[in-house]
């Protein structure tokens, strides 16, 4: 069964649940944003494959994020500040008309069904741990006090909260959010996690060596 929703395409991936600033100024995109208003709909955040984000004809990939608004201030030229919400994954089965913005065909995409298998929890945990090491170091650059840091216990929301915070290239994110088992997921999430905490780790080593030479030490 599919659903049409309007598309935007941008060169960014969406996931479940992470919350994303918009700036809507292209008349086409201030028509979606008004359509869906109207409607109290969804509407469908798909990397860009070709093309670019302003002028048209972007094409997107197969598979994206529906969002919804959850904030929104109209600006008196008619453009919008948004913040999106996503909702769930979709796959475009069907580009449509582009008149006045694309719209798609879409199916809804299932959860995952390994969720509760051995080795997605197994994966899980440990994800979670480097998750946790990964914003106790984040924390620790900006110079912020320690405190207890938690991390999802859902699987899919782990690995969805992983890849939408990790700094990683669209196209890794893509093939996370494409991944039908979340055991992939959590495994891509992992090995993004290990490189960033180890770049974090010199970030910080390097930091404290600076702060002690300032203060004399080691001279």
């Amino acid at each position: 069964m599919t659903t049409v929703i309007p598309i935007f395409p941008l060169n960014t991936v969406v996931f479940p649940g992470q919350h994303l600033p918009l700036h809507v100024f292209e008349p086409r995109y201030r028509q979606l944003v008004g359509d869906v208003l109207a409607s109290d709909g969804e509407f469908g955040i798909a990397l860009i494959e070709n093309g670019q984000e302003a002028g048209g004809g972007a094409i997107p990939m197969a598979v994206g994020c529906a969002v919804r608004i959850s904030e929104l201030q109209e600006l008196p030229d008619g453009r919008f500040n948004l913040i999106c919400r996503g909702t769930r994954r979709f796959r475009l089965v069907e580009s449509l008309d582009e008149s006045p913005y694309l719209r798609g065909a879409v199916e809804f995409l299932p959860l995952p069904e390994d969720v509760t298998d051995e080795e997605t929890v197994e994966l899980a945990e440990e994800v979670s741990g480097l998750y946790r090491d990964h914003l106790g170091l984040a924390l620790a650059l900006e110079g912020g006090w320690q405190r207890r840091l938690k991390a999802p216990d859902d699987p899919v929301r782990l690995a969805d909260t992983v890849a939408a915070e990790i700094d990683a290239p669209p196209g890794k994110k893509q093939e996370i959010l494409e991944a039908a088992r979340v055991a992939t997921r959590l495994e891509i999430g992992q090995g993004l996690l290990q490189s960033a905490n180890q770049s974090l780790s010199e970030q910080l080593v390097i930091r404290r060596r600076f702060k002690l030479r300032g203060l004399g030490v080691g001279n």
